[in-house]
């Protein structure tokens, strides 16, 4: 882990390759950054992420900040060839930002929700009794940005 010196509230993870890649891309991309609340900054670096193919972990405050490429990809391809295509990355996703427990594994996962309409219906109702979206705290914009897309691609 390496706090970013641009903004003590990123945190970076990878190996020191990744990690000094991304930090020279945000100096140089976003140098604003300091001045942008959570909000902006979340996206910012989302968008980051996924224009430069970001490969290091970016953590803002202590919390992930998603790539919407990555996990809208991952989800296309689970609604195409089902379930058991699921990536270990929108498994991680979804247990750490859309109201999941892990259920010990990936597969547990898939095995809890078999089928695109199981999937569908957890958008709906994840385990926490409440509708994914409004599940987000509002300052999680990155990942509002991915379930609302996740709703229009599943027709919620």
């Amino acid at each position: 882990m390496q706090k970013l010196e641009l903004d003590n509230r990123i945190a970076l993870y990878g190996t020191k390759k990744e990690i000094d890649s991304a930090e020279q891309l945000i100096i140089s991309q976003l140098q604003e950054l300091p001045q942008m609340d959570e909000r902006q900054a979340r996206l910012a670096l989302q968008r980051l992420i996924d224009s430069k193919k970001i490969k290091a972990s970016i953590l803002f405050e202590g919390n992930s900040v998603w790539s919407y490429d990555r996990v809208i990809r991952d989800i296309r391809k689970v609604v195409k060839n089902g379930m058991n295509s699921m990536t270990d990355y929108l498994y991680k996703w979804l247990t750490l930002s859309a109201g999941s427990i892990a259920h010990y594994s990936l597969s547990g996962w898939v095995e809890t929700y078999p089928t695109i309409q199981h999937l569908k219906q957890f958008f709906k109702c994840n385990e926490f009794g409440s509708r994914v979206l409004t599940h987000i705290p509002a300052w999680k914009t990155d990942t509002i940005r991915i379930v609302e897309e996740i709703e229009h691609i599943l027709e919620i």
